[in-house]
Formats: C-alpha cells, sequence, structure tokens
C-alpha cells in the first residue's frame, strides 16, 4: 500500500514538473518573439525563429548586461530605445537561444530573460556564417 501511494505520488509531481516546464518554455518563446518583433527595425523582414530549451544561469553579471545594451545600441538592426526588464537580485536569470532569418540573413542570438518569465534582461547575437 505505502508503495503505491509514493509511486502514484512520484507519478504525479513528474506530470506536474513537465507541465510546468513546458508552459515556461512557451512562455519565454513567446516573450523573445515578441521581443524580436517590437525591437527590430524592420520587423517584417523576421521568419524562421526555432529555440532551444530553456535553461538558467547565475553566471551572468550586472556590468554583462550594460555591455550587451551597449552594443545592441551601436547596432542598425534593432532600436536605439529599447526597454529591458529588471534584475531580480539573488535569482537565476533564464536564458533562451534563438535562430532566426532577417531577409536573407541568419542570425543567432542568445536571450536573457527575467526569473519569472516576464521580460528580456539582454541579449547578444551574431550572424551566422554560410556554409
Amino acid at each position: 500500500m505505502r508503495h503505491t501511494v509514493f509511486h502514484n505520488f512520484l507519478t504525479i509531481s513528474t506530470f506536474m514538473l513537465l507541465l510546468t516546464s513546458c508552459g515556461q518554455q512557451h512562455d519565454a518563446e513567446k516573450i523573445v518573439e515578441s521581443f524580436l518583433k517590437n525591437n527590430l527595425n524592420t520587423p517584417s523582414e523576421l521568419s524562421k525563429i526555432s529555440f532551444s530549451k530553456l535553461d538558467s544561469t547565475a553566471a551572468l553579471t550586472d556590468s554583462a548586461i550594460t555591455a550587451m545594451h551597449d552594443i545592441v545600441k551601436q547596432e542598425n538592426k534593432y532600436k536605439k530605445d529599447i526597454t529591458y526588464g529588471k534584475r531580480a537580485e539573488g535569482k537565476n536569470i533564464m536564458y533562451l537561444r534563438a535562430d532566426y532569418r532577417l531577409n536573407s540573413e541568419e542570425y543567432s542570438a542568445t536571450f536573457y530573460i527575467t526569473p519569472n518569465i516576464s521580460s528580456v534582461l539582454a541579449f547578444k547575437y551574431y550572424k551566422k556564417d554560410k556554409d
């Protein structure tokens, strides 16, 4: 009897964890897609977005976030007045990698997202080489 109760508890817990993580993945993808559409100078050129698995990190510093913001301001692909989310002290930052196309050029970017998956904190990107 005790074994059955434990097994049922374990099964339900695993199922709930899977539902939560799938929901977070979907939410993060929507945040990034919306961020791109709202902050690209030519959002109509955006196509073929694919995403990695959502993950977390504690290794991102405030100075790295500031540096990413400064680099993006110098680029002509993005708007200059981007509004970013605020970092929550003591919490891991979520991140999601996205591959996308602008016209015929392909890019890869890492988006750092607030722990509650409500907004983008910073991002870095590079143009992929053609094979």
